[in-house]
């Protein structure tokens, strides 16, 4: 592990995945997937998304800032993104 950051800023209901992508202009950016629904109550999902911070690799930490949450619906009911 390069770089881990506990200030996210972002609820956590039950995060299940996690993906870094790059934009149109090379930017990369971090989604955390917060999905999953075993017991299939909740109303909505979030995918957040956040700029990815530059990891200089001499234990200097950046803030995490402009997290953007992304909200959800299924379209039929209720449904558990895990299974």
């Amino acid at each position: 592990m390069i770089a881990m950051h506990d200030k996210l800023r972002a609820s956590n209901i039950d995060w299940e995945d996690v993906a870094i992508a790059a934009d149109k202009n090379g930017v990369f950016h971090i989604f955390f997937g917060d999905i999953v629904d075993n017991a299939k109550g909740r109303d909505h999902i979030t995918v957040y998304e956040l700029k990815a911070p530059a990891v200089t690799g001499d234990g200097t930490t950046a803030e995490l800032t402009d997290v953007t949450a992304h909200p959800y619906a299924y379209s039929d009911a209720a449904n558990n993104a895990k299974a």
